[in-house]
């Protein structure tokens, strides 16, 4: 996939069905852990997944202002919240070995 290592990965849980599981924080609280990360390690490159499309832009956009290099997935699956604990979220996810 071309991905360049060492890498910050980053799952913000946005779904509407997350609110029972855990709090629902902003995508600027993710960004400042990732610039809290690049400040101890010096790692500038970052994997972005979310259930959320428009957070998943808006944390990339966010960090290329910052200087990184984001990958994300291929494709956010637009489902119903009943699936989400199911395999298709898996579909438009690629993986890196290393």
């Amino acid at each position: 996939m071309g991905w360049v290592h060492p890498m910050i990965g980053v799952h913000m849980r946005m779904g509407l069905d997350k609110n029972r599981e855990a709090q629902r924080l902003p995508v600027s609280y993710y960004v400042a852990e990732v610039l809290r990360l690049r400040a101890l390690f010096g790692v500038t490159n970052v994997y972005v997944c979310s259930d959320d499309k428009k957070a998943v832009a808006k944390a990339r956009s966010m960090l290329e202002q910052q200087g990184f290099s984001v990958f994300t997935q291929v494709k956010v699956p637009d489902i119903p919240s009943a699936m989400y604990a199911s395999s298709v979220l898996l579909r438009g996810v690629r993986f890196d070995h290393v």
